[in-house]
C-alpha cells in the first residue's frame, strides 16, 4: 500500500508520461504506465561547399559529411546522434584545395 514505482528508460531513450506512481488503497496504480522513445536530434545543415549524409536522426545514428570536387574536409567526417539530442563534435568545414583554381585553357 502506498508503494511507489519510478519508471527510467534505457539511455537514448526518453520516457513519456508519468515516471512515478504511487499504489492505490484499492490495488491500482496512479496514471498511466509511460513509454520510452527514442532520442531524436535536430536535422543537421551541410558545409558551405559539401553535403552531409545520414538515414536519420535517432539515437546511435551517423551523419557523414562531404566536400564538393576542389575542396578539403577540416574536422570530423563523422558526428553521432547522443543520448542528450545533440550531434557529437562540430560541423565540419570545406576549404578549397590549393591546386584546385580554376583551370583556363589556353588556345
Amino acid at each position: 500500500l502506498h508503494s511507489v514505482a519510478i519508471y527510467t528508460c534505457y539511455n537514448g531513450y526518453d520516457p513519456i508520461g508519468e515516471v512515478t506512481r504511487t499504489c492505490q488503497e484499492d490495488g491500482t496504480w496512479t496514471g498511466n504506465e509511460p513509454v520510452c522513445e527514442i532520442v531524436t536530434c535536430s536535422e543537421l545543415v551541410p558545409p558551405n561547399n559539401g553535403s552531409v549524409m545520414y538515414l536519420n536522426t535517432t539515437y546511435g545514428s551517423a551523419a557523414t559529411y562531404t566536400c564538393d570536387n576542389g575542396f578539403l574536409l577540416s574536422g570530423e567526417d563523422t558526428r553521432r546522434c547522443k543520448a542528450d539530442g545533440s550531434w557529437s563534435g562540430s560541423i565540419p568545414t570545406c576549404t578549397r584545395t590549393p591546386n584546385s583554381k580554376q583551370h583556363v585553357e589556353r588556345v
